[in-house]
């Protein structure tokens, strides 16, 4: 193993190894990049996602980019690796089963409150604010640690968060890296025992090259690439969010109880998304919106079909007046409240042309509030064309969006 000062390269200098037709490459992590390089591995370039305020708190020693060239095994090909130690540990082959490190980052409150402890050590954490432009967010991860499988089920609970939070009306943070149980991923929570379908057993490397068969390809190559004892299998985490809305995100990894035996995160680059949900049809029901609106949270958006003469911002009939009339009834009701109206076409049609018509009929709807004695001060429009689509019958596409919120942000 060696180190290239001038690349911050740390790699396996044995470029092939050939056991039985099994073809071993190279495991790069490419240590101490810089909180934005961190960032924009992790964003999803198709995604249009806005990030700022970035931050990162910890050994810069325990963080790197990694490059993989699994065949057999369902793991990240690249991406962010974050640990509670020197990412340069985290290579294989797995031939060392107490391999420690210490970072010395060793407070952090975020860590303390999930694990219900104070003995919090050696703490890497990236945080951001982020917009997205969808309705959805997720990332991919691997959680990886040298606690196992010796040290499961004891306070020894090296534990990874993906943490969202908010200014919303009634948001709480919550902790997205979690099971379908709702606790956090972490060494007691997935290993042999508990959740054993998402665990992965690392063998030492010895063992794993005396067993060199077909059915232990994938074994041959965890062994080889990784250090850790043990893994999960490939993790998605996900949440429901509100477009053009900000967000803050914590992700972070921490020793709990001691400073021994590393843990790490591999971060699936590419895998921070903003997508639709593939959800129903924009609301047609005027009773079926009532009931919508009633449950509403602020910065929470609301979709409605709203029918306009050809190629025109006319409202074209009675139905989607009717829909518009019960919004009206709210904003009355709740005069506190705030709207953002925003058109949406689908794509027929030229991109340009459908950008300008999407204006034109939020600003009909905007007029129209405005007859029925909604103030101006309290709403916003604007058009997105063809760009933020939502659904996946095109014909749903061609909608009108509101979101309703307690304070307007001045239109640029």
């Amino acid at each position: 193993m060696f180190f290239n000062a001038k690349k911050n390269y740390y790699t396996i200098l044995i470029t092939a190894l050939t056991f039985s037709n099994i073809s071993l490459a190279q495991l790069k992590i490419q240590s101490r990049p810089s909180p934005e390089r961190m960032v924009a591995t992790l964003l999803d370039t198709s995604s249009h996602i806005k990030v700022s305020n970035i931050k990162f708190h910890g050994n810069l020693n325990s963080c790197g980019l990694f490059q993989s060239n699994f065949k057999y095994l369902n793991f990240p090909k690249e991406g962010l690796i974050l640990t509670n130690g020197s990412v340069e540990k985290a290579i294989g082959p797995n031939n060392n089963s107490q391999t420690s490190s210490v970072s010395g980052y060793n407070y952090n409150s975020t860590f303390q409150r999930i694990s219900k402890t104070r003995n919090v050590f050696d703490t890497s954490l990236l945080e951001f604010d982020l917009i997205p432009e969808s309705d959805k967010i997720e990332l991919e991860y691997c959680f990886a640690s040298e606690e196992y499988p010796e040290y499961i089920n004891n306070q020894y609970n090296d534990i990874f968060v993906f943490l969202i939070s908010s200014s919303l009306e009634n948001f709480r943070t919550k902790n997205l890296a979690i099971l379908d149980d709702k606790t956090p991923v972490s060494v007691n929570n997935i290993n042999h025992r508990n959740n054993k379908n998402l665990y992965l057993k690392n063998v030492p490397w010895q063992k794993a090259n005396m067993k060199i068969y077909d059915k232990q390809r994938s074994l041959i190559e965890l062994s080889y690439y990784i250090q850790y004892d043990g893994l999960t299998k490939t993790l998605k985490a996900t949440a429901d969010v509100n477009p053009n809305q900000k967000y803050h995100f914590k992700i972070g990894i921490t020793d709990i109880s001691d400073n021994s035996y590393d843990s790490a995160v591999f971060i699936k680059a590419h895998s921070l998304k903003s997508v639709s949900r593939i959800s129903s049809a924009p609301l047609k029901s005027s009773s079926e919106l009532r009931n919508r609106l009633f449950r509403i949270n602020d910065g929470e958006n609301i979709s409605i079909s709203v029918n306009f003469d050809l190629d025109s911002s006319n409202i074209a009939d009675y139905s989607s007046i009717e829909l518009l009339d019960v919004i009206i009834d709210y904003l009355k009701e709740y005069p506190s409240k705030k709207v953002k109206i925003i058109g949406h076409t689908d794509k027929l049609g030229d991109e340009v042309y459908n950008q300008v018509l999407s204006e034109k009929r939020a600003l009909g709807v905007y007029n129209y509030f405005q007859t029925q004695g909604i103030n101006a001060l309290r709403m916003q429009h604007s058009g997105q064309g063809e760009t933020k689509p939502a659904f996946e019958q095109k014909a749903k596409n061609r909608r009108v969006e509101f979101i309703f919120t307690s304070k307007l942000k001045k239109n640029n």
